[in-house]
């Protein structure tokens, strides 16, 4: 053996060590899935584009160059340490870890505690001692691996992009969104004043205020899901407390939540809307919602008071800024209620359910004397995945929800013992569906629509006890079209809206762009697949009956959102000559613009300044000091054009335009030429720079 080969010391233990990860996880899916280990294969060869990335490094690292051993060596450590972490959570919470939610949710260190059980250190203990497990590979060997590496990567890779979405998104490596996330997409457009103006006759109505004005009790309890419970799905029977308290109300088999997390559940039951992303707003969805007009604004122009109450940390993920945003007049979490101080933390950091229910009547109490009506939200903790038993039981699924539900029993009979149900009513739904694989038995039974069914039950003044009503309702409705429960003959939510969850992967912001309507006609079998791109909007499939209407209300939500978020803008259609919307004085300038290629032309301002744009007469772009900039296409024909510009008289001077010309594959921005655009002031005109 020459020295070369003697050399070739390859980090076997490193590359056993993802073998093993991908042999869990696929394993675990499968349990998951179909409850035996038949489908493992086919989840494991999602990623094997993942292994035969670990094998080429493993192979780079036994090359005989001793200064680039140990970087590349620890370079491998950290991919397997994230193809754990990536592993893990994905197993845990039915989604993806991407290196955003790394830095969202590592300050949340009481949380990400939760989820490290007593096997964790021996994890961690296993991956350190990997990387003293070497191998000396023979050139035979080498040359070997060497052929394999690459089939394992083209495998993975080809079966990976022709897997089902829903299949596909256990893959770590996915190439098609690395190559995404490093190309340069076309602009999206904003809304224009003239849109806005146009769908606003398509917007959602106030919130129907119940008759008498009745206390409401909106109680979110974490995860439940239909499947689980017989009375609803009349497939399994995990929660059977649950189907005996629903006998004391009406139970709704057929309601829908909008999103697949806790954020979009609670965003959409009390701010009132699919929580669809709209141009302009950022993928933090509390922060973006929380400016937003909310249904329960229209409760409290009713005379209601708002109150939120939950065990978890309220500074997760920004609940409290969106709680504040909506003027929310008492929110309380984990650290604002001294019972919750003092008590045992359990699962996400939270102490459990108990004192939460404690509390809740606590607060039934103190409201016995009040004039005012009331609602009282209260979101739940102790269902969070990992299962946790929070009194020392078993940490199976079945012992946490018998636990769970057990309290909730309490809560109802404490809540009956006071009459609060008599003239107030009670309301129970889960945030969202439980964060686990789609099962066999909830695909059978649901089709598509399985990961969107989480019960509503109704229980209190005028509600009838052991009714089961079979209309379709979803969490965006619930408190908009409230009265709806007591008209039977009402429709109520005919085609709900599935919002895929968005977050930031490999740099770019993943499915922010597409949502899904299921429809009653096919039972929510099959989902009506959409894509949203800035301000247009395609059906990526078959339409449903009354598709038109759909669209009309999705324009109608995103337009609202993006001018309220940045404002009313300067007013480009104001009455008053040389004046904003809002009286301020702006300086108008118009000029030719000079086409010599015909196609589609993107303008926006180079700034944050206020500028409204008018091409041939259409306003384009209304923007309002210091408001993300908005930017808009025009399909214009080779000539001259007609182009205005008005923009505040105290400000800055005039904006500089940009524009992205047909044709541009990298879709740069860049400021017009002066060939191109001439400017003046009334009959002045002048060619010099903007």
């Amino acid at each position: 053996m020459n020295r070369s080969e003697r050399a070739r010391v390859f980090p076997a233990g490193l590359f056993a060590a993802g073998l093993a990860i991908l042999a869990y996880k696929a394993l675990s899916l499968s349990l998951d899935v179909s409850g035996s280990m038949v489908l493992a294969w086919r989840f494991g060869l999602l990623d094997l584009d993942m292994l035969g990335i670990l094998l080429g490094i493993g192979l780079l690292v036994a090359l005989p160059r001793r200064l680039l051993r140990w970087p590349l060596k620890v370079a491998l450590f950290l991919i397997t340490v994230y193809y754990a972490v990536h592993t893990v959570v994905l197993l845990e919470l039915d989604e993806p870890m991407s290196l955003f939610d790394l830095g969202r949710y590592l300050p949340e260190w009481g949380v990400v505690q939760s989820f490290l059980g007593p096997g964790t250190l021996l994890v961690v203990l296993l991956l350190v001692g990997s990387l003293l497990l070497d191998r000396r590979l023979g050139r035979g060997q080498y040359l070997a691996l060497a052929a394999i590496a690459p089939v394992l990567f083209a495998t993975g890779w080809m079966l990976t992009s022709q897997a089902p979405s829903d299949i596909r998104k256990y893959s770590l490596l996915q190439l098609g969104r690395v190559a995404e996330a490093w190309t340069q997409s076309a602009p999206a457009a904003t809304y224009t004043p003239g849109q806005r103006a146009y769908y606003a006759t398509a917007a959602a109505p106030p919130a129907e205020i119940p008759e008498g004005r009745p206390d409401i009790i909106l109680l979110i309890v974490e995860s439940l899901s239909s499947i689980n419970s017989l009375r609803t799905s009349g497939a399994l029977d995990l929660v059977p407390q649950f189907d005996s308290l629903s006998r004391a109300g009406t139970l709704f088999p057929n309601f829908f939540a909008n999103h697949a997390a806790s954020e979009g559940g609670i965003i959409a039951l009390l701010s009132g809307f699919p929580p669809l992303h709209y141009p302009t707003a950022s993928p933090l969805m509390f922060d973006e919602f929380a400016t937003q007009q909310a249904v329960i604004h229209d409760y409290v122009a009713a005379g209601y008071e708002l109150e939120f109450l939950t065990n978890a940390d309220l500074s997760f993920i920004g609940l409290d800024r969106y709680l504040e945003g909506l003027g929310v007049h008492h929110a309380s979490g984990r650290d604002e209620v001294e019972a919750f101080r003092m008590a045992p933390r359990i699962v996400q950091d939270a102490p459990s359910d108990r004192h939460l229910y404690r509390e809740a009547l606590r607060r039934v109490d103190a409201r016995r004397q009040a004039d005012a009506p009331w609602m009282l939200v209260i979101a739940t903790a102790s269902t969070h995945l990992p299962y946790t038993h929070p009194e020392d039981g078993p940490d199976t699924a079945e012992a946490v929800w018998n636990w769970s539900l057990e309290r909730l029993g309490e809560f109802h009979d404490a809540l009956a013992s006071r009459g609060f149900l008599r003239e107030g009513v009670l309301l129970i739904t889960g945030d969202h569906r439980q964060m686990r694989p789609l099962s066999r038995d909830e695909i059978q039974r649901y089709g598509d629509s399985a990961r969107a069914r989480v019960p509503l039950l109704v229980i209190g003044q005028g509600v009838e006890p052991g009714h089961i009503d079979e209309r379709w309702f979803q969490q965006a409705d619930l408190l908009r079209m409230l009265p709806g429960v007591w008209q039977r003959e009402r429709p109520l939510s005919p085609n709900p809206v599935w919002v895929e969850r968005y977050n930031r992967i490999y740099g770019k912001v993943e499915s922010i762009n597409r949502f899904g309507v299921f429809d009653r006609g096919n039972g929510g079998r099959e989902t009506f697949p959409v894509r949203v791109f800035g301000a247009t909007l395609d059906w990526t499939g078959a339409r449903p009956p009354g598709y038109r209407a759909i669209e009309a209300r999705v324009h109608a939500q995103r337009s609202a959102h993006q001018f309220r978020r940045n404002g009313a803008g300067l007013g480009c259609a104001s009455d008053l000559p040389g004046r904003s919307s809002a009286g301020d004085e702006l300086a108008s300038v118009a000029g030719r613009l000079e086409i010599i290629e015909p196609g589609t032309y993107w303008f926006r301002a180079a700034e944050t300044a206020g500028l409204c744009l008018a091409v041939n007469g259409a306003w384009l772009i209304d923007q309002a000091p210091g408001a993300a900039p908005m930017q808009a296409p025009v399909e214009l024909a080779v000539g001259t054009h007609v182009i205005e510009l008005r923009y505040p008289a105290a400000g800055s001077g005039r904006p500089v335009l940009e524009w992205v010309v047909p044709g541009d594959l990298r879709w740069r921005w860049r400021t017009i030429p002066p060939g191109a655009l001439e400017l003046g002031s009334g009959s002045e005109m002048d060619t010099g720079k903007q």
